[in-house]
C-alpha cells in the first residue's frame, strides 16, 4: 500500500485500472473467436478454437473468483465453463489440428472418454463442494481450494 501512495495512486485506481485489463482481455478473445467463427464456421478446428476463446475470455480471469466468493449460485456455471474451455475446447484443439478432423479415427472416441471424465470430475467437485459448504456452514469452506 505504501508504493502505491509513493506513486500517487489510490487503491480505487488499482482496482480501476484491473477491471479494465480484465474486460479488454474478455473483449479481444471474444472478438478473436468471432472473426475465426465467421471466418471457419464450416470446420471443426474453426468452431473448438472459438469456443475455447470465448470460455477462457469468460472464465479464466481473477474478477469471476470474485463473483464466486460474493455469490454461490454462479459456482455451478463458472466451472462447468472452465471445464468446457480449458478442459474440452483445448483438447479438441490439438486432436484436430491442422485440418479438422480425428486423425487417426479413434482420437474421436479418446476425445469422447476425455469429455466425459471432464464431465464426472466436474461433478464430483461440486458434490465434494456442497458437502463442504453444507458441513462447515460458512463461506468459503476452509477446505476448498479454488483451482477449478
Amino acid at each position: 500500500m505504501p508504493a502505491l501512495q509513493q506513486l500517487g495512486l489510490s487503491p480505487d485506481a488499482i482496482g480501476v485500472y484491473i477491471l479494465a485489463f480484465e474486460v479488454l482481455f474478455m473483449l479481444a478473445s471474444t472478438a478473436i473467436a468471432v472473426v475465426i467463427f465467421w471466418r471457419k464456421s464450416d470446420d471443426g478446428l474453426g468452431i473448438s478454437i472459438s469456443l475455447a476463446l470465448v470460455m477462457i475470455g469468460a472464465t479464466i480471469l481473477p474478477s469471476i473468483n470474485a463473483l464466486v466468493t460474493i455469490q454461490p449460485a454462479w459456482h455451478l456455471l463458472v466451472v462447468l465453463l472452465r471445464a468446457i474451455g480449458i478442459g474440452l475446447a483445448f483438447v479438441l484443439f490439438f486432436y484436430l489440428f491442422p485440418d479438422g478432423k480425428f486423425i487417426p479415427a479413434w482420437t474421436g472416441w479418446l476425445t469422447l472418454g476425455w469429455a466425459a471424465f471432464i464431465l464426472s470430475t466436474v461433478l464430483f467437485r461440486l458434490s465434494t463442494f456442497r458437502l463442504a459448504l453444507s458441513a462447515s456452514n460458512r463461506w468459503p469452506p476452509s477446505s476448498w481450494s479454488w483451482g477449478c
